[in-house]
């Protein structure tokens, strides 16, 4: 520990503490997805690591890299073997680490204040701290055997190519999920690959430097230091970087089963809800009734609502969620609203995909009583035609005129060929 002590005291990455929280910071809030739910802001602390591991990369390697050329690490180098460079290695880690975490409180803290809706995923902040260390034993290795001026820029371009342009496509190492739910989580594919490419990079660290800091004589080191082993670890970090999974297939999220669910009546329909989500129930029962008020006379009544993940048996659309807040349950239970009266067809056109987005809206913001159209993220259909102003203007009107204009949607649905 003696040498853990020295190299954290002298790791220049302590002056960077300050800079690298804000920068993580900066990176999971600007985009302001974390104020949706809480899954959003744990995504936004998964986030948060990544420009550490860009900078984490070129900084560790510059630390590493003045270390060979000046001798800088002489009194944690006085250690046997690969000990020095195992100390030096975890300082570093241990201030990006820092960082990380200080990040990740900053967030959660913000969530907490904001009463965001939804539960936190843990996972997410293993995933940067793995992250984290995997960019700071990069950057050693790089440091220690390309000791030179450059090697930090190196280091930064390279963490960031590899990071974000080579493994930008649904990668272990920066994939998230877009819009979490109760009825999916991460899968342990994610956690188990980070810490793969981990042990690699720290097992080249030891084979790959070691060698520069054993005193002893070439023929009383042991077997890791043989010349063998450092092209072996190299190849198989560069192996385990190219065979991880990736794109679509990977399976970064697994779907959850649903043994159960806790159910209540809503009018003339029923609306059912995860176990875990009883407690919400309530709520999700009080939308349901607001969105057959809200729809009188134009989608039908007894809609079986279902939140998302539970059987779908007499129910219509995807589910409901309530991982999001207020405005995405009037969103989700509205848009299933719409399918009971019109199932969707597969040969709309972008004009019927925008009456069905303009009449799941009209009925969302009459259901929450309010003209101010939400943040629409990626929820809707995603067409080009957009007729929301149509239903702002709808939404002016009396209801009994906007009753008529629903129909007429609903009617110029109907008439679409399918």
């Amino acid at each position: 520990m003696t040498g853990y002590r020295i190299a954290l005291r002298r790791s220049p990455l302590r002056w960077w503490y300050l800079p690298l929280v804000a920068l993580a910071v900066a990176m999971a809030v600007l985009p302001g997805a974390w104020q949706d739910s809480w899954p959003r802001a744990s995504a936004a602390m998964s986030a948060a690591a990544w420009p550490l591991m860009v900078a984490g990369c070129g900084l560790v390697a510059h630390r590493a890299a003045a270390a060979v050329r000046r001798g800088a690490d002489a009194p944690v180098a006085a250690r046997p073997g690969s000990a020095a460079e195992l100390a030096a290695l975890a300082a570093d880690a241990t201030w990006l680490a820092a960082a990380h975490l200080t990040a990740v409180a900053v967030i959660s803290g913000a969530a907490l204040a904001a009463r965001l809706p939804g539960a936190p995923w843990p996972e997410y902040p293993l995933f940067g701290l793995a992250g984290v260390v995997l960019a700071a034993a990069i950057g050693h290795v790089l440091g220690r055997l390309l000791p030179t001026r450059y090697t930090p820029v190196l280091a930064t371009v390279g963490g960031y190519l590899l990071f974000f342009v080579m493994l930008a496509e649904q990668s272990p190492l920066t994939a998230t999920i877009g819009y979490q739910g109760v009825d999916q989580r991460l899968s342990a594919t994610h956690l188990v690959w980070r810490l793969a490419l981990v042990a690699l990079a720290v097992t080249a660290v030891v084979l790959l430097t070691g060698v520069r800091n054993d005193p002893r004589p070439a023929g009383r080191r042991p077997l890791r230091a043989l010349p063998l082993a450092a092209p072996a670890a190299a190849a198989a970090l560069l192996l385990g970087l190219l065979v991880m999974p990736s794109g679509a297939g990977a399976g970064f999220h697994t779907a959850r089963t649903a043994t159960d669910a806790v159910c209540d009546t809503a009018g003339d329909g029923e609306v059912c809800v995860w176990p875990e989500h009883a407690h919400r129930l309530p709520a999700a029962v009080d939308m349901s009734g607001r969105l057959a008020t809200a729809g009188e006379g134009v989608v039908p009544a007894g809609v079986a609502h279902r939140e998302v993940g539970l059987p779908r048996a007499g129910a219509a659309g995807q589910g409901f969620s309530l991982d999001h807040g207020r405005a995405d349950l009037a969103r989700t239970m509205a848009s299933d609203s719409v399918v009971a009266a019109l199932p969707l067809c597969e040969r709309w056109g972008p004009q019927e995909w925008a009456v069905q987005d303009a009449l799941t809206l009209w009925l969302e913001l009459r259901a929450l009583d309010t003209d101010r159209p939400p943040k629409r993220g990626g929820f809707s259909s995603g067409e080009v035609v957009d007729r929301t102003d149509e239903v702002l203007r709808v939404l002016a009107l009396p209801h009994a005129e906007q009753t008529v204009r629903a129909r007429a949607w609903k009617a110029e649905l109907a008439a679409a060929p399918c």
